[in-house]
Order: C-alpha cells, then sequence, then structure tokens
C-alpha cells in the first residue's frame, strides 16, 4: 500500500509537470506560432545538454545520501544534500553562463541560420534550468522520507499557475519569452515553498540551507 501511494504521488508530479511544459509550448504556439515553437525546440535542446550534467553528477550523490536517511543517519544526510547542492550549482554555473552571455555565437556555429527568438528562449531556459537544477536535492528529500502527498500538492499549485500568468502576460503584448519568465517565477516561489516544507518534514534547516548554498551559489 506504501509503495502504492508514492507511485501514485509520484506519477501525479510527474503528470503535472508533463503538463506544465506542453502547456507552455500550446501557449508559445498560440501567439509565436510554428517559428516560435522551432525556437522553443532549440532552446529545450541546450537546455536539456546542460542540465544533463548536472543531473549525472548529482545521480552520484543519491544512492548514499538515500542510504544515509535509511540508516538514521541525519547530519551526514544534510551534508549531503548541502554538498550536492552546492556542486549542481557550480557546475551548471560553469556551462550555463558561457552559453548564456555567447548564445548567439555558439547558436550560429550549431544551426548557421538562427531562428527568431531562439536567442532569446535560449537565455531565457539558461536561468529556468539553474532554478530547476536546485531543485533536484529537495526532491531527494522527499523521496528518502517517503511522504509525497503534500510536497506534490505544493508542486502542482505552484507550478501550473504559470499557463494562465504565461497567458496573460502574452496577450498583453510582452515579448513571448515572457512565457519563461513566468516558469522562473513560480519555480522560484515553488523552491522556497518546498525548502519550508522540507523544514517540517525532514528537519532541513532551511535557513543554514540559504546560508550554506544558496547566498553562495547566487555569489557565484
Amino acid at each position: 500500500r506504501e509503495m502504492g501511494v508514492f507511485a501514485g504521488w509520484n506519477f501525479l508530479g510527474n503528470f503535472s509537470l508533463y503538463i506544465y511544459n506542453e502547456g507552455i509550448n500550446m501557449i508559445i504556439n498560440i501567439f509565436g506560432g510554428v517559428v516560435a515553437n522551432a525556437a522553443r525546440a532549440i532552446s529545450t535542446n541546450v537546455y536539456s545538454g546542460i542540465i544533463s550534467v548536472t543531473e549525472s553528477s548529482f545521480s552520484a550523490f543519491a544512492p548514499q545520501t538515500t542510504q544515509m536517511y535509511a540508516d538514521k543517519e541525519y547530519r551526514r544526510f544534510r551534508e549531503l544534500i548541502f554538498s550536492s547542492t552546492r556542486i549542481i550549482s557550480f557546475l551548471y554555473t560553469v556551462i550555463g553562463v558561457p552559453i548564456f552571455y555567447y548564445s548567439s555565437e555558439v547558436l550560429n556555429i550549431w544551426l548557421g541560420e538562427v531562428p527568431e527568438y531562439a536567442i532569446d528562449f535560449t537565455k531565457a531556459m539558461i536561468v529556468y534550468g539553474y532554478i530547476r537544477a536546485l531543485h533536484s536535492p529537495l526532491d531527494l528529500c522527499f523521496k528518502c522520507y517517503g511522504k509525497l502527498k503534500a510536497y506534490q500538492i505544493i508542486e502542482i499549485c505552484c507550478l501550473l499557475p504559470s499557463l494562465p500568468i504565461a497567458y496573460i502576460f502574452l496577450n498583453s503584448e510582452l515579448p513571448l519569452y515572457w512565457a519563461f519568465i513566468s516558469m522562473i517565477i513560480c519555480n522560484v516561489i515553488n523552491n522556497i515553498v518546498i525548502m519550508i516544507l522540507a523544514q517540517r518534514v525532514v528537519s532541513l534547516n532551511a535557513i543554514e540551507y540559504i546560508r550554506s548554498c544558496i547566498f553562495p551559489s547566487c555569489i557565484v
């Protein structure tokens, strides 16, 4: 029963994330057409390439972190969460910042002819990817704990509103990349709320987490 409940909430969270991503695609298509969709696909490829590096490094932490939680070594568990957050942030910065600043040159080398919106979308997706990368250690906290109900409900409530917000932005004739800004805003809010929930659920000190991980990452 516990495994079924875990799988059910995990499926609901993944399904909501799918709706969230495809919904943004639909909204961009409504206001930008096929050209904007092509630019969105290019920016997603760049994002996927960067995030795959950080996710690969994080996968080295996941088994030991889970074991520390299972063995009730909570101090070591928190240390690994903090360490993985700092390493993910550093790796993403090393790769993402140069691509952000030289996105025009990189896309020219890659594509030759760069579609309209592609540069703006790529820059926005790189910022979005950084927020999502910092989310991974917090996600692992809740999966170690095994009770996903409150976590997934918060995820749904924080992320899905980005769809109507994006529609309002674009309907107000703001540039198309504001659809991604709505995603970034909602993900920042989501990370903050999830961090507060983690303090209650797995005793992850939110102040210490900000001081040891988020603040240094922002400085870098």
